[in-house]
């Protein structure tokens, strides 16, 4: 069986840690494709991460995840403005 392929290109953040597992956001290219925003379970008992149970999206499909989410009531929209904020070094 042949090794899957990819890279994470950019580390955004974990969810969750228990053991050795890691729930995390990523941006991650699989194979020779673009990298997409990716939200998985990652093994790190091994040398390098073993990707889990997870799911990869779009930019776009990310910006309609968050505007379901604030809809919802999940985050509040000053809320989403204060972490652009602090993103942007609070320009």
């Amino acid at each position: 069986m042949a090794e899957l392929e990819y890279k994470i290109v950019e580390h955004l953040g974990v969810i969750e840690e228990r053991n050795n597992l890691s729930t995390e956001i990523n941006r991650v290219a699989w194979g020779k494709f673009p990298p997409k925003l990716d939200i998985r379970k990652w093994d790190k008992s091994k040398e390098k991460p073993v990707p889990l149970k997870g799911i990869s999206i779009s930019d776009d499909a990310a910006i309609l995840l968050t505007e379901i989410l604030v809809k919802n009531g999940f985050l509040e929209d000053n809320e989403i403005e204060d972490i652009l904020k602090e993103k942007s070094g609070g320009k």
